[in-house]
């Protein structure tokens, strides 16, 4: 009876040290070469916005359709669609025509040649006024379409911009430039060609094109809708990318950012990389984009660490 109260404070003593050993165990199973724990894969999702402004032309996808890498998602309008292009090619048009009125000289038939330009480009601009209007009614009544709207207000502003090159050349055709005036206008038209070329080349690019393989999980835009550059359009599902979340209750002192982990699912022999991405106070998370397809959200994997190759 006087060793009972000793003996029972020694197996107390025992059982909470196996107690403490066995939460050790469970919070990372490492040896001295790796260390292993276990996760859950979290999908990774792309959003797909407008590069430019304009029209989405061709979206004939669906929710949960499958798409490839690089497969064409929809476009963005025309080149003669985007105000921008217009816009360029005007201020192109006048740098140009100042410096033709320029290099011709001031003589008589310079300046008959800028007159008639002059008047006939007022004619136009007069049409072209006419049967925007004309247009506009129309469309205000649903009689005509809205590309056939468009159509007309490119024609107007395509006819407006005749008429500044025209005013510009016949306001020139008397000067006499120097040889400084000339090198000035030759820098101005190499510039403005540069801008009209920097708008073709972005607006050449408005095929988008899906940036991964996988599902189509949300669509926000429709056709004929008016975009805005950055206005998100669509968002897919990755097929190969994903996230390993790991509680940070089980992890371990001796992970960073950057370490390389090989991950295997539960059940399955196939196994496949993954890289340390953050570590956060209560997660640490891992991404790899050589996910098994067939591999779904929420599945709980074993990660395992090389501190070998980490050194």
């Amino acid at each position: 009876m006087i060793l009972e109260k000793p003996m029972k404070k020694l197996c107390m003593l025992l059982l909470l040290f196996c107690l403490i050993l066995t939460a050790a165990c469970n919070r990372t199973r490492a040896t001295g070469k790796s260390i292993r724990l276990q996760g859950k894969t979290e999908a990774v999702l792309y959003t797909v916005h407008a590069p430019v402004d304009g029209e989405i032309r061709g979206l004939i996808l669906e929710t949960g359709e499958r798409i490839r890498k690089g497969q064409p998602l929809f476009g963005l309008g025309t080149q003669d669609e985007n105000p921008e292009v217009g816009k360029a090619a005007a201020e192109l048009a006048k740098a140009q025509a100042r410096l033709n009125n320029a290099t011709q000289g001031n003589n008589e038939a310079g300046r008959a040649s800028a007159a008639a330009a002059l008047q006939s480009a007022r004619n136009e601009v007069q049409n072209a006024e006419q049967n925007f209007n004309k247009m506009q009614r129309l469309y205000d009544v649903g009689g005509i379409s809205r590309n056939r709207m468009q159509q007309a207000q490119l024609d107007l502003e395509s006819a407006r911009a005749t008429l500044a090159a025209a005013q510009a050349r016949y306001e020139q055709a008397s000067r006499a430039y120097t040889p400084e005036e000339l090198a000035e206008l030759e820098q101005q038209v190499q510039k403005n060609r540069a801008a009209y070329d920097a708008v073709i080349l972005t607006v050449e690019g408005s095929e988008i094109v899906s940036p991964v393989t996988g599902t189509v999980r949300q669509i926000w835009g429709k056709n004929g809708e008016a975009v805005k550059k950055e206005q998100p359009v669509m968002q897919i599902l990755s097929a190969a990318d994903c996230t390993i979340t790991i509680p940070s209750a089980i992890t371990d002192s001796r992970l960073t950012e950057g370490m390389e982990a090989s991950v295997t699912a539960a059940g399955s022999k196939k196994s496949f990389p993954a890289v340390i991405r953050k570590i956060e106070q209560d997660t640490v998370t891992l991404f790899s984009d050589k996910k098994p397809e067939e591999l779904p959200e929420g599945t709980t994997v074993d990660v395992t660490i090389s501190l070998e190759a980490s050194k």
